[in-house]
């Protein structure tokens, strides 16, 4: 599961290095790429996410599957792996976080994402892209050599979806689960880009709070781990779902 702007076709070359031994499922989150979501009160919000991927595995018939998030992926990741145990074997969680734990940050944070939605809606949306990956946690990404045509692909997403996305199931809107990662049981992979110290942190702190999880360090990486450093983010990634 992608990130925020992101999509399904993010992973593409990553999907490239398992088709070999595995039967991969990218999806479009609501609010993003080729989704179509209903428009009822709060369908685009986490508990409501996590059901929709419930009822898509569903009428895929797949029992049992690896679950692999990534950034707002990955916190819906830690959702489905606290509420819909049932479907998941392993977990592979890459820069995320299991909400913020602190009202009063939350509370922050659900302003300041209250202030990006109004970005979203009322400028051209390539100055938001120019103005989001802006930000110092993507500064690393920006000097990958296919910065351009991730642009590109963001350019594809409809503001108004995601401006939605961003009001339900932005990281201020999501209620705090750190007192759930006990419940997680599942074989657990934390990634963490060595360049990026803010998600290091967290890591160090839920690897201790999850009790069967692992947790590495890719070089050469920052915040989007699997399109800076993709090689050896597909090692990782396959040796635990080896071992």
């Amino acid at each position: 599961m992608h990130g925020f702007l992101g999509s399904s076709s993010d992973w593409k070359n990553i999907i490239n290095g398992f088709l070999l031994d595995y039967y991969c499922i990218a999806i479009d989150l609501p609010g993003h790429g080729l989704s179509e979501i209903d428009e009822s009160t709060n369908s685009y919000n986490i508990e409501n996410t996590a059901k929709y991927i419930v009822e898509l595995l569903q009428s895929h018939n797949i029992k049992k599957c690896n679950l692999l998030g990534y950034s707002m992926g990955g916190r819906i990741a830690i959702y489905l792996a606290i509420h819909h145990s049932e479907y998941f074997d392993r977990l592979i969680i890459e820069s995320a976080q299991p909400g913020i734990m602190d009202n009063i940050e939350r509370g922050q944070r659900r302003n300041r994402d209250k202030e990006l939605v109004q970005k979203l809606i009322s400028q051209p949306f390539s100055a938001f892209l120019e103005f989001w990956y802006n930000q110092p946690i993507f500064k690393t990404l920006k000097n990958q050599k296919n910065f351009a045509n991730l642009m590109e692909t963001r350019l594809q997403n409809n503001p108004l979806n995601l401006a939605k996305s961003l009001s339900e199931i932005g990281a201020g809107a999501q209620p705090s689960l750190w007192e759930d990662l006990k419940r997680i049981k599942h074989s657990c992979l934390l990634i963490a880009g060595e360049l990026d110290a803010k998600y290091q942190k967290i890591f160090s702190i839920m690897h201790k709070e999850i009790f069967s999880s692992k947790f590495i360090i890719i070089k050469n990486a920052g915040h989007n781990v699997h399109l800076e450093n993709p090689n050896e983010f597909i090692k990782v990634v396959r040796k635990f779902l080896r071992n």
